[in-house]
């Protein structure tokens, strides 16, 4: 009976709840072309040189990139990156502390991170490999 009560109740609450600020759902689209303008010319133009890279791009100081965050802009390729064994380490063998000590931490740097979820797939790679060893009576 309890239950049918709450049920009701529950119904009844949510047929008359209604949200009503609709201007934070508003977005203004002027504002935010505004704001990405220089974003939106820097890509054109990238586009536009066949892909130029982000090196060339700091080389010819074609734009001024102090307002962009450069690192954000474009991952590292496979001949910047270097592993990090401190990364590596907190991703393989303490993952949960690992996850706010380097990946959501912003003072640590981008090989630092890809190094540590590196080590968080090792991990589980190497738990689901080992699984049946310590448990045999599951499988």
């Amino acid at each position: 009976m309890k239950k049918y009560f709450l049920f009701t109740i529950a119904l009844f609450v949510s047929c008359f709840v209604f949200a009503g600020n609709a201007e934070l759902f508003k977005v203004d689209e002027q504002a935010l072309n505004n704001e990405f303008s220089d974003l939106t010319t820097l890509e054109n133009y990238v586009i536009d040189n066949n892909f130029i890279s982000l090196n060339e791009i700091k080389s010819n100081n074609i734009f001024d990139l102090s307002g962009f965050n450069v690192s954000s802009l474009a991952m590292t390729s496979n001949s910047d990156y270097t592993f990090q064994w401190e990364g590596f380490l907190w991703g393989f063998l303490c993952c949960p502390v690992g996850f706010f000590v380097i990946a959501i931490n912003e003072d640590r740097d981008h090989d630092q991170k890809i190094s540590y979820w590196i080590g968080v797939a090792a991990g589980v790679v190497l738990s689901a490999i080992t699984s049946p060893l310590y448990y045999p009576s599951l499988f």
